[in-house]
């Protein structure tokens, strides 16, 4: 297995792990907020070109889906990782 290969797994592991983190709630003095934030600081970079082309959906009162990080795990997993296999 090659390294980007590993390194592509690992960043898909990383956008899942953010994903589901966001879903629970946490206080800032929380252990579990420092790690959210930074998987958050991690990934956004890797979103921001997808988010302005689709922002998130609104789901209701204040409420909001991202599909972002769907599609990035999309595309890496359609295009970059058969890519990184043929090398």
């Amino acid at each position: 297995m090659s390294i980007l290969r590993v390194l592509v797994d690992l960043l898909i592991l990383v956008m899942v792990c953010q994903a589901v983190l966001t879903w629970i709630p946490t206080h800032p003095d929380s252990p579990l907020y420092s790690v959210q934030a930074f998987l958050t600081r991690v990934v956004n970079p890797i979103y921001a070109p997808v988010r302005r082309v689709i922002p998130p959906i609104r789901a209701g009162s204040g409420m909001a889906v991202d599909i972002a990080p769907m599609i990035v795990i999309l595309v890496l997993l359609v295009v970059v990782l058969p890519l990184v296999s043929a090398l």
